[in-house]
């Protein structure tokens, strides 16, 4: 049994459609909802992230493996503690039931802006994600822990105020001048059923792999944001109807990543979604919510 952190995200749905597919049976955590239907199947969610309750999921089931997605970024106002909760006490409290209960396997997913020591962008965040990190390095005791990387995971169901879904509906909206933060930054372009596959990938691997490896979600390839944005208004044919203001404040931002996939290409994983298809897909979905 794989037991799943944010589980109705954007990478947890994406993850758990594969996992359907090859019959592999798992339970989700969720703040949000108590339920998740996928393909006509009904998936068991709990919304608790108390350490009691958790407890229980682990003696009522048999509990292989950990993919801890769950994230809070800070956006709409979220406090501190509440980032903190998220981003550090449930992975922690799932990691010391993990060992408790001998799971094999703790992934742990990470983003790509913890690479660049100069990022102050999002503080609270990155340095929540980075104190669970270390942590576990620190505590590891029998529950391998592998870490994966993501990098700029763009795809349909995305948070609707994030950079690739606010400005396909604002330009599919008619929105003639579409106003945006510091886009002069390279990106690895992940599409999301691509970063989801890393994972099953790590799931089909982790007895071969080695405890506390870092793996790089990408595509190896990056491109300025800029120019992704371009792109999209290109393929929605309005590229001369449509402008694009960017703010010149670069906000301590990680200006370049770029994912060594090196590691994951050798567990077998190949990323199948170019850019441009990607992003063909990712706008077919935005335009059938706003039909």
């Amino acid at each position: 049994m794989i037991l799943i952190s944010g589980i109705t995200g954007f990478l947890g749905i994406n993850v758990s459609r594969l996992l359907l597919e090859k019959q592999i049976p798992f339970i989700g955590i969720s703040r949000k909802k108590n339920k998740l239907i996928i393909n006509n199947t009904t998936i068991n969610l709990y919304s608790t992230i108390k350490f009691i309750d958790l407890e229980k999921l682990f003696l009522k089931y048999k509990i292989k493996i950990i993919i801890h997605l769950a994230t809070e970024y800070g956006r709409s106002n979220a406090k501190f503690d509440q980032i903190y909760k998220c981003n550090v006490e449930l992975p922690r409290n799932l990691y010391i039931l993990s060992i408790k209960y001998n799971a094999e396997c703790f992934l742990n997913c990470e983003s790509f802006l913890q690479k660049g020591i100069e990022s102050q962008y999002n503080n609270h965040y990155l340095s929540t994600k980075n104190e669970i990190r270390k942590y576990l390095k620190k505590n590891y005791s029998g529950t391998k822990i592998i870490n994966l990387q993501l990098e700029h995971v763009y795809g349909p169901e995305d948070n609707e105020n994030k950079l690739i879904p606010s400005v396909i509906n604002s330009a599919i909206n008619n929105n003639k001048i579409i106003k945006l933060g510091y886009c002069d930054l390279e990106r690895d372009m992940i599409y999301v059923l691509d970063a989801a596959n890393a994972f099953l990938s790590v799931i089909d691997n982790y007895h071969d792999m080695n405890n506390g490896e870092i793996l790089e979600v990408g595509t190896g390839k990056s491109i300025k944001l800029w120019k992704v944005l371009y792109k999209i208004l290109d393929l929605l044919q309005l590229e001369n109807k449509v402008q694009l203001e960017f703010s010149p404040n670069v906000r301590g931002q990680l200006r370049a990543s770029r994912g060594n996939n090196n590691r994951l290409l050798e567990l077998g994983w190949i990323y199948k979604y170019s850019l441009n298809d990607g992003l063909i897909k990712t706008i077919k979905y935005y335009k059938k919510l706003n039909d």
